[in-house]
Parts: structure tokens; C-alpha cells; sequence
């Protein structure tokens, strides 16, 4: 064989490994079993909250709220929706008719000893 042929060999052999060898594919990674509790928010006259699990496996009970920090005073629920699933979420409203001064609201995700609170806001009802 001369240099051309070896050459040409050489070069023929490595693109029919570069074909032959398997392609990487892109992984799917699973998501990471986690709750959220989104930040209340107002529209039209409502006050409105997402919060749920996702990612997850195993079935267990899922607990979603809205609630009404008061002062000096145990918290109150004024909207909640319980599941029992794996993955689940869940958008939770509670209407502005007749509240009359700005509450503090924050929506909570329970799940066992699990529960993750949004961050506390005045939505303005009044």
C-alpha cells in the first residue's frame, strides 16, 4: 500500500467509527420531589394562590391554604384544598367582598412535617 491508499484507509476507518459509534443522547433527569407555595396575588375581586408537589413518587396527603396573618392573634385559613396524590397542584381563591382594611396573606403547602410558606403580602382588597 502506498502512503495515498494508507492515508486514505486510515481516514475511511475513523469516520466509519465516528458513525458507527453510539451518538450521546441527552438525559432526562428526573425533578427533584419538591412542594411549592406561590405568593398570593389579587385579580379583579379575588385573592389568588398556587401551592402543590410535584416530582414525586409516592402518594400522600396534600394539604394547600391561604392564610390570613393576624396580629397578636393565631393565624386563620380563609381558602384550603386537601389531595391525596403523588403530584398535584392547586390554585386556591378567596373573594375580597367585605373585607375592609388591607390583610396579610401567605400561601402554606403541608405535607407530613413539610411546610413551605410563601412570603407574606398585602394584596389591597379595601
Amino acid at each position: 500500500m502506498n502512503g495515498k491508499t494508507r492515508a486514505f484507509g486510515l481516514l475511511a476507518a475513523l469516520a466509519f467509527a465516528t458513525l458507527a459509534a453510539p451518538t450521546a443522547q441527552a438525559q432526562v433527569v428526573p425533578q427533584a420531589c419538591g412542594l411549592y407555595a406561590n405568593t398570593p396575588y389579587r385579580t379583579s375581586n379575588w385573592i389568588e394562590a398556587d401551592g402543590g408537589r410535584n416530582g414525586c413518587v409516592d402518594v400522600v396527603n396534600i394539604h394547600v391554604r391561604i392564610r390570613h396573618q393576624k396580629r397578636f392573634q393565631p393565624d386563620e385559613t380563609i381558602a384550603e384544598h386537601f389531595v391525596t396524590a403523588a403530584n398535584h397542584d392547586a390554585h386556591l381563591s378567596f373573594p375580597c367582598f367585605g373585607i375592609s382594611e388591607r390583610w396579610k396573606v401567605f400561601t402554606e403547602t403541608i405535607v407530613g412535617a413539610q411546610k413551605p410558606k410563601s412570603p407574606v403580602v398585602e394584596p389591597p382588597c379595601a
